[in-house]
């Protein structure tokens, strides 16, 4: 008996002795899951990965097949890399049907992650499928963390799809989320998907930032590991920046960490990037190691986005070595890869390549097809953006395809027409479509209200930026700042004008447009190219191809005759030789009217400054205007002309610059001589008074009549220009500081007085004019640089000229650079009287020029009167109203 008792015992020993075994691994293995859950939710994989396989193993020795199999899963994502991807998936959605996964959904939502992150690398289409099941599955959860991350993660593949608009939208509001939620893994990888998204856009130096603060993040974080990707993008920045040395140092240092962690997508990426470099230091042998490699890797893992761009990579070397036929099968293979990829946006970029390929083999026709198709690519693409900011930037990140496409149909095909119509195509798109629309305004003016609230949001930050001065502080509203633009990006009804308009735009045709010109009118729609540029000149009756020096030779004069125009320095010489290329291979005669559509730098010349070899300037043979295209000029010409407007004139100007700065500072500001109207931070910035602005724009009142309005010294506020008909207006002036912001056009002001009170910060800026509802069949901008701006290749240049050609107006005068406050109120004065006695606007604005000419002699250099172009319409005449007293506007 005693002994069967302690039988008994012994077994009953065992017993609680297993019953506590298992507690001890059920407690263990859920703190293993604990911090795995940790590391995994800041995308740490190479932490994660080994404690789910931790907690896997004792999941499984306690029997519980629930756990184990979630923690399997989490396994599965850390060793992702270094698994064969298209398998992998397979076995992943086998597992999404384990009655075990469908009755219980935060398996489900683990497995459906882990899926989504593998089908991201090999098919969009079914990762769009696993992160909309992640969302709704998410929502019903009550899991606000994964289901904006699920928005984000739909972005990206929005983006793989072609369409930035809803990249930008989902990406950028996941972005906001994260960093208002705390949520410190969404934010470095949203943060660094947005400077990484700038570089493929084109705008690398605006890139860096965002690139340099997700680094800083990840640094005070150091939990959420190595950040490759940001890592991947500041390369890909710092390359297209041309700072070689550094890019390549960061890229051994993410290569070699890739390697040491077993990260083998990221070891792909880090060879493709590092291969680049070494392509563009023109070192071929060791860049096709690198790409070979990376091949390797990515068939190896079924890496189908790395494999086609280091495919294609490969087929730029051996074109350029002349080996065409390796060149083409490569090019074939990477095009393939997209295909199969799903990598939409990157498909233009891979049939333009195999179309130059095709034109170095005199395959002309087939290169012709090739580009047709790239170029229907970007149109499908171009459907789908919602916004005036992405569409702009599409066309500059496709431009070198309508550029190549265009040259292929004018050299080879001997085919101008068809060269205007692929060209015309991109050239000022986006205004073109605007103009198209301008139907829709009144509706996007009340939609605009909708965001009233983010725009007073940005308006109480600028407020605030004037009066901060430690970095720190500054650097936190500037974040704060653009979490804002990036929310209004996001307001539905911001860009309900332009969403109206998802149809595809047809140029102008070439024989329409000729039908158009008057027999004094001439279009110069230059293109500049290497190893030469093309002037398209374009008459009643005649359509001639000029070739023109080299982009390079061209842009290196402009960019010494400004650097002298700035100075103040005669500009003779160089002049000349601008003259001399850009106009004096053209046929002769010249006509009277010349309307230049620019290209790259040629948007900042002032064309009527040229000097010819008699050592005059063109201004005095030629009345010159400018246009974003051939077919923004036909449409401005063509469209319906606003009636009679019941207000004719509303003048801004005077505004107390020195109150505000007063206010902003806590101190009297101090007055500077020659001063003039721009400014080009908000930092500490001297707003000092334009003394001559109230004798501008009441002169120029005087001249248009009663029922003119004038705001004036404290009544020169944003609130009450806004609150103005502004539609009712036939002309608009405003003598005022202008902000330049080639990095942030949307952030380029004109500078009025702030308004807190009315939640107004004074900053009339581009974002907000392109709202503005306009009919004016003139818009005068006497600020600085309110015609300069980025440079979007074929889509023109952003600036504050642009944003009121968005509102409605027909013409934009506008300036080049800083204008002398005297100078200015002279020339427009001329200008107003011009414009009284019946002169068209492109006469009057140039005998207003020549006017100062003759009185000043030959000591007025171009600086004080070459600044002032007008942009768009400049062949009618306004009428002249009956003179009589402006009122004065009352707030």
């Amino acid at each position: 008996m005693r002994i069967n008792r302690l039988g008994r015992t012994g077994t009953l020993g065992g017993v609680l002795s297993f019953v506590l075994s298992m507690g001890t691994l059920a407690s263990g293995a859920n703190e293993l899951i604990k911090k795995a859950d940790y590391y995994a939710s800041l995308y740490n994989w190479v932490e994660a990965g080994p404690l789910f396989a931790q907690a896997e193993r004792l999941f499984a020795d306690a029997g519980d097949k629930r756990n184990e199999l979630y923690a399997r899963l989490g396994r599965v994502r850390g060793r992702m890399e270094t698994l064969n991807l298209p398998q992998t998936s397979l076995e992943l959605a086998a597992i999404l049907e384990d009655p075990i996964v469908q009755g219980d959904d935060r398996l489900k939502l683990q497995c459906l992650l882990v899926k989504g992150d593998i089908d991201h690398e090999i098919d969009p289409a079914a990762a769009r499928k696993d992160w909309e099941e992640v969302q709704a599955l998410a929502k019903k959860l009550g899991d606000k963390k994964w289901e904006n991350r699920a928005s984000g993660e739909l972005g990206f593949i929005a983006f793989l799809d072609g369409d930035t608009g809803a990249a930008q939208k989902l990406v950028g509001t996941a972005l906001m989320i994260a960093k208002f939620g705390g949520d410190t893994g969404a934010e470095l990888r949203y943060m660094t998907a947005v400077g990484t998204g700038l570089v493929l856009a084109g705008y690398k130096q605006e890139a860096v930032p965002y690139l340099d603060g997700a680094l800083q993040l990840a640094e005070k974080n150091p939990d959420t590991g190595f950040p490759f990707l940001t890592y991947w993008g500041k390369v890909k920045a710092l390359s297209s920046l041309g700072q070689r040395e550094e890019a390549e140092k960061l890229a051994d240092i993410a290569l070699n960490q890739a390697r040491a962690s077993g990260k083998k997508v990221k070891e792909a990426q880090m060879l493709v990037a590092r291969g680049k470099l070494v392509m563009e230091a023109d070192k071929d042998d060791e860049a096709i190691d690198l790409f070979q490699q990376s091949i390797v890797l990515s068939e190896a893992g079924g890496f189908r986005r790395l494999l086609a761009e280091a495919q294609l990579n490969l087929s730029e070397i051996n074109r350029k070595r002349g080996d065409l036929a390796q060149a083409e099968q490569f090019g074939n293979a990477a095009f393939q890869s997209s295909q199969s990829a799903g990598d939409i946006y990157f498909l233009p970029s891979q049939l333009s390549n195999l179309a130059q390929l095709k034109v170095q083999r005199g395959q002309f026709a087939e290169a012709e097809g090739l580009y047709a198709r790239a170029t229907d690519v970007v149109e499908g693409v171009m459907v789908n953006v919602p916004s005036i900011q992405a569409k702009s930037a599409l066309i500059s990140a496709m431009s070198n395809i309508y550029v190549a496409h265009f040259t292929l149909a004018l050299n080879q095909l001997k085919n101008p027409e068809k060269a205007f119509q692929i060209l015309e195509g991109a050239r000022g798109r986006t205004i073109a479509d605007i103009i198209r629309s301008s139907p829709l305004k009144q509706s996007t003016q009340r939609s605009f209200e909708g965001a009233k609230a983010v725009e007073r949001e940005i308006s109480q930050l600028q407020i605030l930026l004037p009066t901060v001065n430690k970095p720190s502080e500054r650097t936190e509203l500037l974040d704060r700042l653009f979490i804002a633009e990036q929310s209004l990006a996001q307001t539905p009804d911001h860009t309900n004008r332009l969403l109206k308009t998802k149809t595809q735009s047809q140029p102008v045709p070439l024989k329409t447009l000729q039908q158009s010109l008057k027999p004094d009118e001439l279009v110069l729609e230059y293109v500049l190219n290497d190893p030469e540029s093309t002037c398209l000149v374009v008459s009643r009756d005649q359509v001639k191809a000029v070739t023109l020096a080299s982009r390079k030779e061209i842009e290196n004069l402009v960019d010494g005759y400004l650097a002298d125009i700035k100075s103040k320095k005669p500009v003779l010489e160089t002049g000349k030789k601008l003259h001399e290329l850009l106009l004096g291979e053209l046929p002769r005669p010249l006509k009277q009217r010349l309307i230049v559509v620019p290209d790259g730098k040629l948007h900042l010349l002032p064309f009527d400054a040229l000097v010819n070899p008699q050592g005059r300037y063109a201004l005095e043979a030629h009345f010159i205007t400018y246009s974003p295209s051939a077919t923004v000029y036909h449409l401005l010409r063509t469209a319906s002309l606003p009636g009679s407007t019941p207000f004719p004139y509303l003048g801004v100007g005077d505004v107390p610059y020195g109150k505000d700065l007063a206010k902003s500072q806590g101190g009297k500001p101090v007055q500077q001589a020659g001063i003039t109207r721009g400014i080009y931070d908000l930092q500490n910035s001297p707003l000092n008074p334009l003394m001559a602005s109230r004798d501008e724009i009441l002169a120029a009142a005087t001249i248009a009549g009663k029922k003119s309005v004038v705001l004036l010294n404290e009544e020169a506020t944003e609130s009450a220009f806004k609150s103005q008909p502004l539609e009712k207006y036939g002309v608009l002036h405003l003598a005022v500081h202008g902000i330049s912001n080639p990095k942030m056009p949307d952030r380029a002001a004109l500078v009025l007085l702030s308004d807190p009170s009315s939640n107004e910060d004074g900053l009339l800026q581009a974002r907000e004019i392109s709202g503005l509802n306009l009919s004016a069949k003139l818009v005068v901008l006497s600020a600085c640089d309110t015609a300069v701006g980025r440079l979007q290749g074929q889509e023109g240049v952003a600036n504050l000229a642009r944003a009121f050609l968005f509102a409605g107006a027909k013409t934009v005068v506008a300036t080049l650079w800083s204008v002398d406050d005297e100078f200015s109120v002279t020339l427009m004065k001329r200008f107003y009287r011009n414009l009284a006695a019946g002169q068209d606007k492109a006469a009057a604005l140039r005998n207003a020029k020549r006017a100062i000419l003759t009185e000043f002699g030959e000591k007025t250099v171009p600086y004080y009167w070459a600044g002032f172009s007008l942009i768009g319409q400049g062949d009618i005449a306004i009428t002249k109203p009956r003179s009589s007293q402006a009122r004065r506007a009352t707030r």
